[in-house]
This record gives structure tokens, C-alpha cells and sequence, in this order.
């Protein structure tokens, strides 16, 4: 295994801003494949919240890392080295890299090798041709860490990213997931001030539900660190998903456990000015976007969405809290249209 020192200097050198040189398991044939096991959970599908924790010492007797960073890879070549090198610095370093590239036209697969062979930890999988496979879903079902990180291959995180995470789930067992503020920077490096794509507000989970479902998602997703054992649990990210697949996993999390945002920046979440991210403002993205929000809309008026009504909408509790699921499902239909129009976009502002 190389030195990272000289990595570790350009990271932080960077990190301060210096410019740098980029339904009801919705398809069966998707869920019997293995890739996606979500709708309907039931009680003996989701553990107890003691349950989320994997026990430390068969981890310890397998010799493998505590922290899995997933990293799924697209014709980034201009920024990916960045992206890796940010994690190779930082000061928390029991983890593994697992990266799949989707088909890379780019030299992203020969920086993407170059760094598998300076660096054990890192094992890199290939697509054969763009969405052969969900690449993130990929990512996971190699990960072996108790804790997983999601990485974008054009964004970067602050130094102390994993090690702040992991003592906070280490310290608080009843949550399945911890986020981070993040820093909105252009294809060089800079901070775009007048971005406000995240809310760093921490919620009860059933705020976040009621927020997700008026007004969308508001979490970086490249500043999560989740167990795995909530993956075992809800499942993975939906295969048929292509813009809001991180914002359908939110929901499904928080319907059965508690999240957490830290408020400390430690993720720099970049905006290329090109629309070169996979979910950049076009048409076609837009129109996905809104038939994937019809999806995720769909998991409130299942039997584990209903059941929570009363809590998600707690203004209208003695309303909904006795009705039928015929009732709390008209409920939820004249509570969409009461959402204002931006809001019911969800998330055109998104890059990823």
C-alpha cells in the first residue's frame, strides 16, 4: 500500500477552496433478481432498533473494514482523482472503496485503475455498457463494512467526514443513518453562495416524512453514512430509479427508523455548469423526475405508510387517526394538491 501523504496535502490544499485542474416492489422482475426489496415491510422485516447494530466482535473476527465508501463513476475523469484522493485523506481509515464505473466514455477508467493498483483497499468493478446494472447497488452488494458511505465521483469530503460519522453512530445506536451540511461548489472548485439545495434541520422521522412528501428531498446524499443492516432491512436503492432513487430510500428509512444531519460542511457537492450531472436540469430528467415522484408518493398509502398517518400529519390527527385506508388515502391526495407547485417538482434542483 502507497503513502498518502502527498494525497492527504492536495486534499486539504483543495478542500479550503483553491481551484482545482469535475409499487409494492415496484418491478417484480427487479425485485426477484435480488437488486431491490422494498413496498410492503412487515414488523418481522424491520428490526428492532437494538438490532441495527452488528456486533463488533464477529467484525473484528473476519478481518474486514468498519466503513464501506461506495463510489459509482461516470465520465468524471476531470474530478474523480479528487474525489478518491479526499477520501484516502481522511483521518478516520479503517474503510474500504468499492467503486463501479457505468460505462465510462472517458479516461475515468484508467484513472479509476491507476489508483485500484496503488491501493489495496479499493476494488474496482466494471459495467460493460451504461446501466447495465444500478451501479450504486452494485456498490453495496460488495460492500463488507458495518457502515456504509456514499461517494459521488465529482464531489469531494472535508478530512474528518468518516471519523465525526462514526463516532456518532458508534454513540447513538438508535439511528440507521447520519448526514452532513455540504458545500455547493462549481466545476473548479468554487463556492456557489446563492445554492440552497439542503436543510440541515434536524427532524423526527415523521417530520421528515411530512417534509419529503410536501416539499421533497433536502439531504446530500454523498454525505451519508448508513449501517448496513438497515439496507438488510428496507433494501437497496430501486434499479428503476434514475433521479430520485436516493430521495425513494429516505422515505423507506424513515418510515421504520430515525435519521440524523450533523452540522458541521464536510462534503463539497459539486454543480457542473455543463448539466454534466446525471440528474442535471433536462427535459427528460425532469419528466422522469415526475413519474418517480408519483412512485415514492406511493409508499404513504401503503399499510405502513397509513398506520403513520396521524404522526406525519399531526394538524389533522383526530381527523385520520380512526379512518378507514380508504379515507387516510383521499386524505393524502387533497394534501398533495394543497403542496405548492414548486414543491411538488421535487428536486429539479438537483444535480444527482
Amino acid at each position: 500500500m502507497s503513502s498518502w501523504s502527498s494525497v492527504s496535502r492536495k486534499s486539504l490544499r483543495h478542500w479550503r477552496g483553491m481551484t482545482a485542474d469535475e409499487d409494492r416492489k415496484y418491478d417484480r422482475g427487479a425485485s426477484a433478481n435480488g437488486h431491490y426489496r422494498a413496498g410492503r415491510a412487515s414488523p418481522a422485516d424491520v428490526p428492532a432498533l437494538e438490532t441495527l447494530v452488528r456486533p463488533t466482535q464477529q467484525r473484528i473476527q473476519r478481518d474486514v473494514p468498519r466503513v464501506s465508501v461506495v463510489l459509482p463513476s461516470y465520465n468524471h475523469d476531470r474530478f474523480v482523482a479528487c474525489a478518491l484522493d479526499s477520501i484516502l485523506a481522511q483521518t478516520y481509515q479503517d474503510f474500504e472503496i468499492i467503486i463501479t464505473d457505468d460505462g465510462s466514455t472517458d479516461r475515468s477508467i484508467d484513472v479509476l485503475r491507476s489508483y485500484e493498483r496503488a491501493d489495496s483497499r479499493i476494488k474496482l468493478f466494471l459495467n460493460r455498457f451504461n446501466y447495465e446494472t444500478h451501479s450504486l447497488n452494485k456498490c453495496v452488494h460488495q460492500a463488507r463494512g458495518d457502515y456504509i458511505a456514499v461517494a459521488h465521483s465529482d464531489d469531494e469530503f472535508a478530512p474528518s467526514k468518516l471519523e465525526q460519522q462514526v463516532n456518532f453512530l458508534d454513540k447513538h445506536p438508535e439511528v440507521a443513518a447520519v448526514f452532513t451540511a455540504a458545500r455547493i461548489v462549481n466545476q473548479l472548485g468554487q463556492e456557489l453562495p446563492n445554492y440552497a439545495l439542503f436543510d440541515n434541520t434536524n427532524r423526527s422521522r415523521h417530520e421528515w416524512l411530512r417534509h419529503f412528501f410536501l416539499k421533497g428531498n433536502c439531504l446530500c446524499h454523498p454525505s451519508v453514512l448508513i449501517r448496513r443492516s438497515v439496507h438488510d432491512s428496507v433494501g437497496l436503492y430501486n434499479p428503476l430509479f434514475g433521479a430520485l432513487d436516493d430521495l425513494d430510500m429516505w422515505v423507506r428509512v424513515c418510515l421504520h427508523h430515525d435519521i440524523h444531519v450533523l452540522p458541521e460542511t464536510l462534503v463539497n457537492f459539486r454543480i457542473l455548469d455543463w448539466s454534466g450531472n446525471a440528474s442535471g436540469d433536462k427535459p427528460e430528467n425532469f419528466r422522469r423526475g415526475q413519474y418517480e415522484t408519483i412512485k415514492i408518493l406511493d409508499h404513504f398509502q401503503r399499510p405502513e405508510g397509513l398506520a403513520q398517518l396521524h404522526l406525519i400529519f399531526r394538524e389533522a390527527a383526530d381527523q385520520i387517526l380512526h379512518s378507514s385506508h380508504a379515507e387516510k388515502r383521499y386524505f393524502l391526495g387533497k394534501a398533495d394538491e394543497r403542496a405548492p407547485a414548486a414543491c411538488r417538482r421535487r428536486d429539479i434542483a438537483r444535480r444527482r
